[in-house]
């Protein structure tokens, strides 16, 4: 196989993942929010943030607000 076509694959892999390593460093960190469209935790249209470090706060937080079941 040609070095070059090796080489170049290389560094494309590499390049490609230096986003998602910076990304999964401070990944438990950062929040997550996701629009939830229908009224998954009980009204219509809601953003839930969830910590995916802490997932035990998703269901306080819903009782908190008073969300569904």
């Amino acid at each position: 196989m040609n070095p070059f076509k090796v080489l170049f694959a290389a560094l494309t892999v590499i390049t490609m993942a230096i986003p998602g390593l910076v990304t999964a460093e401070e990944f438990p960190e950062r929040p997550i929010e996701l629009v939830v469209p229908f009224g998954a935790w009980g009204d219509h249209g809601r953003v839930c943030t969830l910590f995916c470090a802490r997932a035990g706060q998703v269901p306080a937080q819903r009782a908190a607000r008073g969300g569904g079941q």
